[in-house]
């Protein structure tokens, strides 16, 4: 069965502004209840199916929101009595001397290859017939695999949440107990148009935003390293993402109507500490000068429980 929720397609700047410049706190408390029923209609239907789904496979873009989105569904089940455990697929990661090799002699560490799947498979016996299971570890410092695994138990209407890029891969499902997974696909897909209808700023550079945002913040990134990476993840988001987003059996559209209007003032330092002869100076102009058209919000209006939190704190 496919779940369907409400996405917009785009959103439209004058409309924002208007919106920001009226009554800025309803514009906020508005995109926050729109994501937020995405959440509860997912969490309602899984809660009614709680002998059926084991586990949810969430899968998605960088800087789509999976983490977040991950926990918050995590939440809006206990809310029902169900026990819910989010887990990141990076934890199944093959040790990078054993990842296999691009062409160039790099190892390749974005293929569904990465993937250790005999210990997946393990994990998910070990749940379906006995409700106990190992989880693995992964050092990404060291880039192996950690002698200490996580003991799991779950109840009989208990779920594990399983969230990475890959998640939604065929290979991700195990012939005996298809009909045990539940699959989201979590993406930022809204553009933000003019009042002509064309876009300004793309659901794609709103994610390169995010993603500059959170790298400086958390991995102490400058701009240049998340340019660099950006095609290459784009590359195989095209490859290994995007192809499967109808094996989904629900999508979460994570873009809030709001959230351009906050990121001009934590984005252009970032930016701006790019030598003015940078190959990606065009870039910048061209993201400051979109960001300049929203009316700015500041980040104390952010809402405690917000997705945008994993980008902007």
């Amino acid at each position: 069965m496919k779940l369907t929720c409400h996405i917009p397609s785009a959103y439209r700047i004058d409309e924002v502004n208007h919106a920001i410049q009226k009554d800025p706190l309803t514009l906020i408390q508005k995109s926050e209840a729109a994501f937020d029923c995405q959440i509860t209609q997912i969490a309602d239907h899984i809660a009614d199916k709680t002998q059926h789904y084991k586990i949810l496979l969430m899968a998605g873009p960088s800087a789509s929101g999976k983490t977040t989105s991950a926990d918050l569904l995590c939440r809006a089940l206990h809310t029902r009595g169900i026990g819910a455990l989010c887990i990141s697929l990076d934890n199944f990661f093959l040790n990078w001397n054993e990842l296999p090799r691009l062409p160039d002699g790099e190892r390749d560490h974005e293929s569904i290859d990465t993937i250790c799947f005999p210990a997946l498979y393990q994990c998910y016996d070990d749940l379906f017939r006995h409700g106990t299971t190992y989880l693995p570890a992964f050092d990404f410092q060291q880039g192996k695999r950690l002698d200490h695994q996580q003991k799991v138990s779950l109840h009989a209407d208990d779920v594990l949440i399983l969230e990475g890029i890959h998640a939604l891969h065929p290979r991700m499902l195990t012939p005996d107990h298809r009909e045990r997974f539940f699959r989201i696909y979590v993406a930022a897909t809204s553009d933000f148009v003019d009042e002509a209808g064309e876009t300004v700023l793309s659901a794609q550079d709103l994610r390169l935003i995010r993603r500059m945002i959170r790298d400086n913040r958390h991995r102490s990134a400058g701009a240049k390293r998340t340019f660099d990476m950006w095609e290459n993840v784009c590359r195989a988001e095209q490859q290994y993402i995007l192809p499967l987003k109808k094996q989904a059996d629900c999508m979460i559209g994570t873009v809030h109507s709001y959230e351009p209007a906050m990121y001009l003032k934590p984005l252009s330092p970032i930016l701006n500490a790019l030598p003015a002869n940078s190959e990606y100076d065009a870039k910048r102009q061209e993201l400051i000068g979109i960001l300049k058209q929203f009316s700015p919000l500041p980040k104390s209006m952010l809402p405690p429980q917000s997705l945008l939190k994993e980008f902007l704190e």
